[in-house]
């Protein structure tokens, strides 16, 4: 392959972000994809029971598995940064979490569980835990406003 080198090229912080948000967008899409076929393979081959085969009613939690609550703390946790509910979903997914809830009743009960959570915060970011900076930020700040 060749080598491309770029001089004197401006790029907006910004416009980068963007591009990198896409680019992140479309692994997580693509990584989905490939789950999902390796599932439907797995399905054909009579490897899993089909989803609804099981019987009707609300769908119980295997012994000793994680609850839905008990995921999002682990998830968030492990998150750096605060995460939109559409990204939390698709991280609680890739955690191992099995539902067999429709993708958008799924976001729905992913978004009222961390938001009943005391543990989580809901910012202008996204859902974060308490202790990941927020309540550090504000005591910082009003220290600093005690002290003027």
């Amino acid at each position: 392959m060749e080598d491309i080198t770029i001089q004197n090229v401006e790029i907006e912080t910004d416009s980068l972000r963007v591009a990198l948000n896409a680019l992140d967008d479309a692994i997580r899409s693509h990584i989905r994809m490939r789950d999902l076929i390796e599932e439907l393979l797995l399905l054909q081959e009579g490897k899993i029971p089909a989803r609804g085969a099981v019987g009707r009613g609300r769908g119980r939690r295997a012994r000793g598995k994680k609850t839905l609550r008990e995921t999002i703390v682990e998830v968030l946790k492990a998150s750096k940064t605060p995460l939109k509910p559409i990204v939390l979903r698709d991280k609680v997914l890739d955690a191992g979490y099995l539902t067999t809830a429709t993708p958008q009743s799924f976001y729905t009960a992913i978004f009222n569980t961390a938001t009943n959570e005391p543990g989580v915060v809901n910012t202008a970011f996204g859902f974060q835990l308490k202790s990941q900076g927020t309540d550090k930020k504000k005591a910082k700040t009003r220290k600093k406003r005690r002290s003027q």
